[in-house]
């Protein structure tokens, strides 16, 4: 009975327009994680502009470090906005502490979802109707089901795939986190060869890209100390599917997130039909 309820109610009109607002959402964080990248990067290499006492020259790095800072606060408002969404849409879904949210909580998701479907209705359109086996992979059927579960199984079951697909989504992650790093050390030894190594100092020392990166391995730290909670208490979930089990594996799924730990939508349109065919046949 549980896993025909969610069947369902994840593809009520209204949950999945959430989905598809909560993925504009990540979506657009993401843009907005390359631009105040592009941001301090453009800082740190105006120190190579001629030497100068003009105002304007000497207080272009500051001016943009201020607007990479303008534009990471609403980087990390997009997050939290979508991680709100996609948790509304598990709570309602999976019927899980769905009484946590006020009716003032439900009209704020409302009021959110009703204007960017207003203002991107084709594109909402097609995501609503597709799968996560279509072209582009939409919100429809967000958990897919390859044999009956039972009530006490079907929620922990969608638990699952969420830690799968985010397990899956990760390894493409770090192998492009890898690749981002041989590259910069590239760099590092190009500028070492041609004797300007004092200049990388003050790139750091003078710009925002270090906090930049000080923050990304902030996130990074926080996100992998979660997973590894979450696979432990996946763990005992799978063998005691208890009520206040499961809400604890939610609430760390939900906690992570809230993290502005992006994954590559470009990636997810080309892997998600393969994965989805892949957790199909292993579930």
């Amino acid at each position: 009975m549980k896993q025909e309820n969610i069947k369902k109610r994840q593809n009520e009109d209204f949950m999945l327009k959430c989905q598809y607002v909560s993925r504009y959402f990540y979506n657009k964080a993401e843009i907005l994680n390359y631009v105040v990248w592009g941001i301090c990067i453009l800082s740190a290499f105006t120190i190579f502009l001629p030497d100068t006492n003009s105002w304007y020259i000497l207080g272009l790095p500051l001016l943009l470090d201020i607007i990479g800072c303008i534009f990471e606060s609403r980087l990390e408002k997009c997050v939290s906005t979508a991680a709100k969404l996609r948790n509304y849409f598990d709570a309602y879904v999976l019927d899980l502490n769905v009484s946590t949210y006020s009716d003032t909580d439900i009209r704020e998701i409302k009021n959110i979802i009703i204007k960017i479907v207003a203002k991107n209705q084709n594109k909402c359109n097609t995501q609503i109707s597709n799968t996560g086996n279509d072209t582009p992979p939409g919100v429809r059927d967000w958990y897919e089901f390859s044999h009956p579960f039972s009530d006490e199984a079907v929620q922990f079951e969608c638990m699952e795939q969420n830690c799968w697909w985010d397990k899956e989504l990760s390894k493409v992650d770090i192998l492009l986190h890898i690749l981002f790093g041989v590259i910069i050390l590239l760099l590092m030894l190009v500028f070492l060869h041609l004797n300007i190594w004092k200049n990388i100092l003050r790139i750091l020392l003078c710009s925002g890209i270090l906090l930049k990166i000080g923050e990304r391995v902030y996130t990074n730290i926080k996100y992998y100390i979660l997973s590894l909670q979450i696979d432990a208490v996946e763990k005992v979930v799978s063998s005691s599917k208890t009520e206040p089990n499961l809400l604890h594996l939610q609430s760390l799924i939900e906690q992570r997130r809230t993290l502005p730990k992006l994954k590559s939508n470009f990636l997810h349109r080309y892997l998600a039909n393969k994965l989805s065919e892949e957790y199909r046949n292993i579930s």
